[in-house]
């Protein structure tokens, strides 16, 4: 079953990953195509857009005090999924794919632990298919070809429609008193790319040119209003890792997991796998 729709455009930045073949434990990156490589540095940057927004709803909830019905994990999902949707980019949209596609990649496949389980977050095949319920729901022709490749069911497409302007209004209802007012400058994030250790430079190099956190900052700040200062840094953490910090009020992406993310889909092209 293939999990992602033919990625050929590259809208966003694609550069410093054609280097990055060393910093891969487990595949040579040299043996991937031209276009595979445009692909692969995509991949990359699509999901780290996902997951700092994903962080961003949790800075959300903690800044504005907002309530929290289930489990947060999910709710931040959703929120990443509506905001990047209505949106309503080519480069956006191809970010949702892509998303859905790191998170299949990244299947919890037959070694589901009690671990996995018990954990705050979702299974990570449930929240590749909770991202393409919310694609399908907001543009269901558009992403159309999409669903079909993954057999998506219709019958299941057709409630997703409800549940995505359920998930949107939802999120719209309670961020409306901190909404951005006509005349408001916008909140200003204080943004940062650390210098990496030599294994991270290619991944550093990527979501600093491509300008992940500048995005992620100027999509949240056309929404909603929140006192200045919040940091937005990107790092080396040790770890596959991304966090938001409320006593520190800083969103953290660490290099590694851009890493991961390289590691998955160079892999799934030497493996055989297509675009």
């Amino acid at each position: 079953m293939t999990f992602i729709r033919n990625l050929t455009r590259c809208a966003l930045v694609c550069s410093a990953m054609a280097a990055a073949g060393p910093a891969l434990a487990q595949a040579d990156a040299s043996q991937l195509s031209d276009e595979q490589m445009a692909e692969a540095r995509q991949f990359v940057v699509d999901n780290a857009l996902y997951i700092t927004m994903h962080e961003a709803g949790h800075m959300l909830i903690s800044e504005l005090g907002l309530p929290v019905l289930g489990k947060e994990e999910d709710a931040v999902d959703n929120l990443a999924s509506v905001i990047m949707l209505e949106s309503d980019t080519d480069e956006f949209d191809q970010a949702i794919m892509d998303a859905a596609g790191g998170w299949f990649l990244m299947q919890n496949g037959q070694d589901i632990t009690d671990s996995d389980l018990m954990d705050e977050h979702s299974l990570n095949d449930q929240r590749a298919y909770t991202i393409v319920c919310m694609a399908t729901g907001a543009a269901p022709d558009y992403f159309a070809e999409f669903a079909d490749e993954i057999e998506f069911p219709a019958e299941r497409r057709d409630r997703c429609a409800d549940e995505y302007q359920q998930a949107a209004d939802s999120w719209e209802a309670v961020l409306a008193d901190a909404e951005l007012g006509e005349g408001q400058t916008p909140t200003r994030f204080d943004i940062s790319y650390d210098p990496p250790s030599p294994e991270n430079e290619a991944w550093a190099g990527l979501l600093r040119e491509a300008q992940v956190l500048e995005t992620v900052a100027n999509l949240v700040s056309t929404y909603v209003k929140l006192d200045d200062g919040i940091r937005m840094v990107a790092t080396n953490c040790g770890e596959e890792n991304a966090f938001w910090s409320p006593e520190d009020r800083q969103l953290t992406f660490c290099y590694e997991f851009a890493g991961l993310y390289a590691a998955e889909i160079v892999n799934y092209f030497a493996e055989g796998g297509q675009g």
